[in-house]
């Protein structure tokens, strides 16, 4: 190799050992699902837990089933263009879940978005290849640690806005504010303190029973043809038991 040739080379790869850990920081988990999985599906999509269940266990499944033919075109068309592949797929498959509200959709972004992380994942096997070129191989738990740090302060800022964000009582007042008068506001205040109070007891998915709940009591309403729904605590609190006597949380 000339020294021409060298010098690009170490230029590259000081700017690339630059470039990994943001970069990795960054695109590890796009969708920030570790942070706000459950609240995002149930809360703004509005599936159920049996949904969500459904979701996460079929793409897990075909993400298995994928990898001997994924491995064998990474093999094939290399570690750039794999990396290349997965972070457009993160991203196109990241649009089509936060966007679309199609459950089929969603399944179908959900297996691709999965198999996209299998190609990204490349981008650690890079790493390793350049730093055993430089002979740095024990640089790599130094840069590894500087992306995993990148990428934990990501997702700590994300499920301390995740908390704001799906405050029970914004909740309530986002989804249902058409409804809502200024004399609800008691029963928004009972409403939402029953759902801390089952929050502090370790329900995950509560939030969605709330707004499920809710739901109900106005479909009840209907039906029973009143004037006006209102929101109504006592009746809301009655499909919650109904809900949690039945064992779904």
């Amino acid at each position: 190799m000339s020294n021409m040739e060298e010098t690009k080379q170490n230029t590259y790869l000081k700017k690339f050992y630059k470039i990994f850990p943001i970069f990795y920081g960054l695109s590890d988990d796009l969708l920030f699902y570790v942070a706000i999985d459950t609240l995002f599906y149930t809360i703004v999509k509005g599936f159920s837990a049996d949904q969500l269940a459904l979701l996460t266990t079929v793409s897990s499944l075909f993400c298995i089933l994928l990898k001997v033919p994924i491995t064998k075109i990474i093999e094939k068309i290399g570690n750039t263009k794999s990396i290349r592949i997965g972070t457009l797929g993160l991203i196109v498959t990241s649009v089509i879940i936060t966007f679309s509200g199609s459950f089929l959709l969603i399944m179908i972004a959900r297996i691709l978005y999965l198999v996209s992380i299998v190609f990204k994942n490349m981008d650690n096997t890079m790493l390793k290849n350049n730093l055993i070129l430089q002979n740095k191989e024990d640089d790599y738990a130094k840069i590894i640690s500087r992306a995993n740090t990148i990428y934990a302060t990501i997702t700590m800022i994300i499920a301390f806005i995740a908390g704001y964000i799906f405050n029970i009582k914004k909740l309530i007042q986002a989804n249902f504010g058409k409804y809502l008068k200024e004399a609800d506001e008691n029963s928004i205040n009972i409403v939402a303190g029953l759902a801390e109070q089952q929050r502090a007891l370790t329900h995950s998915d509560f939030p969605s029973l709330i707004v499920e709940a809710i739901r109900n009591s106005f479909k009840l309403q209907r039906e029973e043809k009143k004037k006006a729904v209102s929101f109504n605590a006592a009746l809301i609190n009655r499909f919650l038991t109904q809900k949690l006597s039945q064992g779904i949380i």
